[in-house]
């Protein structure tokens, strides 16, 4: 991206970008997240380079945990088009949810954080 201007450009354009606000609350932690999705990659130097690349996702989360707030800012990449930043935030925590999930079943069944072999 040029000199960052992408990180510019999110915050810039919000108004004319699909915009999606989920909340969630559980497990003794609420947290929101604000999920905006460009179909837009004109300020990508190098976006006609990326095979398939047709979006551009943020994600900035705001979380409450223990009474202490914590903020991310996360960007990715999509060859999706067409879909809106509700279905975006979707198929983003569906992804995560698969690899937390199989972390868990390896650490499980393989007791890997029980494993004090470490690579050099």
């Amino acid at each position: 991206m040029r000199n960052n201007r992408g990180v510019n450009w999110f915050e810039r354009s919000k108004s004319c970008l699909k915009t999606d606000i989920s909340r969630d609350l559980a497990h003794g932690r609420a947290e929101k997240r604000t999920i905006m999705v460009s179909e837009k990659l004109d300020f990508i130097d190098t976006a006609q380079e990326w095979v398939g690349l047709n979006s551009i996702i943020y994600v900035e989360s705001s979380r409450w945990v223990n009474r202490k707030e914590q903020h991310s800012k996360r960007y990715y990449i999509s060859s999706l088009s067409g879909c809106s930043a509700a279905q975006m935030g979707y198929y983003i925590r569906l992804h995560w949810s698969i690899e937390n999930e199989q972390h868990w079943h390896l650490d499980v069944t393989f007791d890997e954080d029980g494993c004090q072999v470490r690579g050099s």
